[in-house]
This record gives C-alpha cells, structure tokens and sequence, in this order.
C-alpha cells in the first residue's frame, strides 16, 4: 500500500460536515447522510482510485464527471421510476434527486488520462499519477 501526501487544506468540506454542530437535530443526521455520495479513495501503484455507491442509475444519462484544477465534480442523478398505478400506502427510504461530490485530486494527478467504469452499481474513477494538467475538461464513463 502507498502512502498519497496531502495537507490538512485537501480534505473534503464533506468530512467537516459529518461532525454535528451541538444545534443539528438528531433526527436530521440520516437525512444527511442519505443525501450523499458515498465514496472511498486509495491508491494502486501509480494510480488513484476513487470508487462511488451509485446503484439503480443509468450511467450514460444519469453520472456527470469533470475536472478542474484538480478537483474532481462527481454529479449523480437518481430518478423515481413513474408509477403506472396509484397505491393507498406507501413508505420510501430511498432518496432520489441529484447528488454533487468534489473530490481534491493528488498533486501529480494526470487528469486527461482518467479513466471511469460504471459495474454493479459501482462507479470505478481511475486517475494515473504522472501529470501536471489543470484543464477543465469532461470524464466518459463506460458500461462494463
């Protein structure tokens, strides 16, 4: 395993929203949870791996990936499939709508040779640790 170097300014503002302020409702916590995307980051020889829970999506229509300055914009829409019969009672946990995630990219970051898979609900972001690029440009994400 390899050890990324990071400074205390690349964390996500997302891990400093996981700590509750004292006037945050309780109730509210898996309402914030739910409404997030879900990732882990690790590193494999000379590429960063980022993998994000993104089940029951159509990647082609559904996932937005781009890159600037080193910041990868992960945006995920999870549509409510339309009912063809309306039902008298109902009861949800899963939460639908659009998700937005940043994520600060290692200091050697290749970003024109990202690479992005969609498999099992699983988008898989693959980003090669050889480069200096700082364009904004777009992610393709193929279907396994």
């Amino acid at each position: 395993m390899s050890l990324i170097q990071t400074s205390p300014w690349d964390r996500n503002i997302s891990s400093w929203l996981q700590e509750r302020p004292f006037w945050w409702p309780a109730a509210l916590d898996d309402v914030a949870v739910a409404s997030q995307i879900r990732v882990e980051e690790f590193q494999e020889d000379d590429t960063y791996v980022i993998r994000a829970e993104a089940p029951g999506i159509n990647p082609d229509d559904d996932i937005d990936l781009t890159i600037t300055n080193a910041m990868l914009r992960l945006d995920i829409r999870r549509r409510q499939k339309k009912k063809e019969k309306e039902r008298k009672r109902q009861r949800t946990e899963f939460v639908y709508g659009s998700f937005t995630r940043i994520i600060t990219l290692p200091r050697k970051a290749s970003e024109k040779n990202v690479t992005a898979q969609y498999e099992d609900g699983i988008l898989e972001v693959r980003v090669p640790l050889n480069g200096e690029d700082a364009d904004t440009h777009h992610v393709p994400v193929r279907r396994r």
